[in-house]
């Protein structure tokens, strides 16, 4: 197949017109259904989950209508953190012990639990090791999956923390967090994990807890092929709705077992954009300005169709299409379209092999994780990253008319700007560090698959991947050693809390301050910074371009920019 059959193949580019079509007609409503479920409004499922929310809230001792500043809420939020990674890891260490373990794999070693617990504690799902090869079902289910639900509702409940501190006014509190995180996993992560995973399992991936098949192979090299079994389906229902992206199998969705079909993959792209689309509809309405929440989606659409139309652009710039570890089953376009959704999203799954982009291909996803994955981002972790721009932008604007900076309203001061600044540099200098130090550790450079460009590129990705919480890589790199276990599960968590936090403390700052719903609407009408306007939403692309090239172009100069033009040369 030739480029020019990729750019007419109208069957593709119309399968994907329908997906953003139908995303955009699920995330209207859905975003409206999730600032109910934030703002405590009656809801239909009420009559059904209601009296189980009550019933959490009386075993775990919480008091609903107990309200928490902004450093209770981080001491809670750290807490959940510490309990997370604690049980996730005693588990792993002993799951040899456990039930559901039919191919009595051990416990894993010390440093390897040590990062999977902080990987999927902090929704990055980085995986240095084959999950259908090392954890036992009982792990898969009670341990990973579980956290999955944890993570994804943890980082929409920092979001709606943000927004409460946003629209509130006068106020001390920003809500309790254990009623955010049991109604954002209740009444939303929780429903649309059971629908997806029965349409998943509808199209073919498995999920039952067989034990391996062991049958004859037709490989001449290997007398035996071992098919896999476990519950699937249900693990990969929240991996996509939730900007997980860890898979059951080592292949992640390249495998057929965890996506068998083209409407499989349908389905899971949709999922992984569904709720972090679905965020900034409900932003809208949750501070009264639904033309605030429009503009930030066509922003951030154009900009993820801009990111793919390059992409497909410079992938199919051969006469002859790079297919290279890219799935026939689902075609190139969906491939390219994969790699740009996961990194764009903060999920991480992968369908192909990135490795096998080529260099400035691969670089769009790098450069979508080193922006703080803004573009839609994961689930609640997008919208706070944006908002940090936005006020980074506003700062900007306001300073450069000689007007006091205001964000719907709200003075921005000094405090908000140190904390806005400290959120966004610390994944920066994380990365830098710690990538820094790696490239000098004789070990760590042998775990590359290759040398030169590309070498630096693979560990470049690695560290960006990690401190982004996004957990994809170039599957080249052998991670699985003490010392990237450790360096890799500190990045996470420096990622992580290390945003999580400031944000938090901008919250309980905006949420002391002074405004009314009508004071904030004029505000907007006279403004001459408008938030919602395409001037703004220009200025703001901008910002957070400027900021991460400043941040990084010396190393991306090195390492993708510097193997596309050794590419060049050898073409």
């Amino acid at each position: 197949m030739n480029s020019m059959d990729i750019w007419t193949d109208w069957k593709s580019w119309l399968e994907i017109l329908f997906l953003f079509g139908i995303l955009v007609a699920l995330a209207i409503p859905l975003g409206r259904y999730i600032a109910k479920v934030y703002q405590g409004e009656p809801l239909w499922l009420d009559k059904l989950l209601g009296p189980i929310e009550r019933l959490i809230y009386k075993v775990s001792w919480v008091a609903p209508i107990e309200q928490m500043s902004w450093k209770i809420y981080t001491k809670a939020v750290l807490a959940l953190g510490v309990i997370s990674f604690f049980l996730l890891y005693v588990l792993l260490i002993f799951q040899a012990y456990l039930p559901l373990n039919p191919q009595h794999y051990p416990g894993v070693s010390h440093d390897l639990a040590f990062n999977i617990a902080i990987s999927f504690l902090t929704n990055t799902n980085w995986q240095s090791y084959e999950g259908e090869k090392v954890l036992s079902y009982f792990t898969q289910m009670a341990g990973l999956s579980v956290q999955n639900f944890i993570s994804a509702a943890t980082g929409m409940a920092i979001a709606v923390a943000l927004i409460r501190g946003i629209i509130r006014s006068g106020a001390s509190s920003l809500g309790n967090f254990w009623v955010d995180l049991t109604r954002g996993i209740l009444y939303i992560l929780l429903p649309l994990s059971i629908i997806m995973a029965i349409l998943l399992g509808s199209e073919g991936v498995i999920q039952n807890f067989n034990d391996y098949l062991f049958i004859p192979s037709i490989d001449i090299n290997s007398t035996t092929q071992i098919i896999p079994g476990g519950p699937v389906a249900s693990q990969v229902a929240i991996k996509q709705l939730g900007s997980n992206g860890g898979g059951f199998f080592a292949a992640n969705s390249a495998h057929p077992f965890e996506n068998p079909s083209p409407f499989s993959n349908f389905l899971q792209l949709l999922a992984m954009l569904l709720i972090p689309v679905s965020f900034i509809v409900a932003y809208g309405r949750m501070i009264h300005l639904p033309k605030q929440g429009s503009a930030l989606l066509w922003l951030l659409f154009m900009v993820l169709i801009l990111g793919f139309v390059f992409c497909v652009h410079y992938e199919l710039n051969s006469a002859v299409v790079n297919d290279e570890g890219k799935e026939y089953r689902h075609g190139m376009l969906n491939s390219i379209l994969w790699a740009i959704t996961s990194a764009a999203t903060s999920n991480g799954s992968t369908n192909s092999l990135l490795e096998s982009f080529f260099a400035l291909t691969a670089m769009i996803p790098l450069l979508f994780i080193l922006t703080g994955e803004v573009i839609f981002g994961g689930v609640g972790q997008g919208l706070y990253t944006l908002l940090l721009y936005i006020f980074i932008t506003v700062f900007i604007a306001s300073l450069m008319a000689g007007r006091m900076p205001q964000y719907l309203g709200k003075k921005i001061e000094v405090f908000d700007i140190k904390m806005t600044m400290l959120a966004l540099l610390i994944p920066v200098i994380t990365i830098l560090v710690f990538f820094a130090i790696s490239v000098q550790i004789p070990d760590i450079k042998q775990q590359l698959s290759v040398t030169g460009e590309k070498g630096f590129s693979e560990l470049l990705y690695a560290f960006a991947s990690t401190t982004g919480n996004n957990g994809s890589a170039f599957h080249g790199l052998k991670s699985n050693t003490p010392c990237l276990n450790v360096f890799f599960g500190l990045t996470m968590l420096l990622g992580r809390y290390g945003v999580i936090i400031p944000v938090l403390a901008i919250a309980g700052n905006f949420i002391s301050k002074s405004t009314t719903l009508e004071q904030t609407q004029h505000f907007m009408r006279v403004s001459i910074v408008r938030t919602d306007s395409v001037v703004f939403m220009v200025l703001l692309c901008n910002v957070i371009v400027i900021l991460s090239l400043l941040s990084f172009m010396p190393i991306l100069l090195m390492g993708p920019i510097a193997q596309h033009l050794a590419e060049m040369k050898i073409g």
